[in-house]
């Protein structure tokens, strides 16, 4: 299967980049790299980048973070929450009462479906929302 033009990234698969740890970081690196390669866009909603921030600093301190930010390239494209898009994923994580996702991973779907492109994720819940996935 052909790489996707355009992904989305979940918290999931940025903090497996960053952690060699991490019990996906093989995969997400090869898979990234692959993406790359091939040309692929990358979205991010600035509600994952807030929680990938904040975890991976918790988690690996400050340089990781920074790496982060520097390696977020052209090709990556935050999508700014105003206060419309909050609403919408309030909206959607409210009707949801909270169950499956939380309300950043709300954002990061709302995202995908709104642009009808895949989601970079280690989180299979995603799949149950009928959106394509990667890996």
């Amino acid at each position: 299967m052909a790489p996707p033009d355009q992904v989305v990234f979940d918290t999931s698969a940025l903090l497996a980049l960053l952690d060699a740890d991490d019990e996906f970081h093989t995969s997400a690196s090869g898979v990234y790299n692959r993406l790359l390669e091939d040309g692929s866009e990358f979205w991010l909603s600035a509600y994952a980048l807030v929680e990938t921030i904040a975890l991976a600093h918790r988690r690996l301190g400050f340089g990781p973070v920074a790496d982060l930010m520097a390696s977020l390239d052209v090709r990556t494209t935050v999508v700014w929450v105003d206060e419309l898009l909050h609403r919408s994923i309030w909206t959607d994580f409210a009707a949801r009462r909270g169950r499956r996702f939380s309300f950043v991973d709300c954002s990061t779907l709302l995202l995908a479906r709104s642009l009808d492109v895949a989601i970079f994720t280690f989180d299979s819940d995603f799949s149950l929302e009928g959106v394509p996935v990667v890996p």
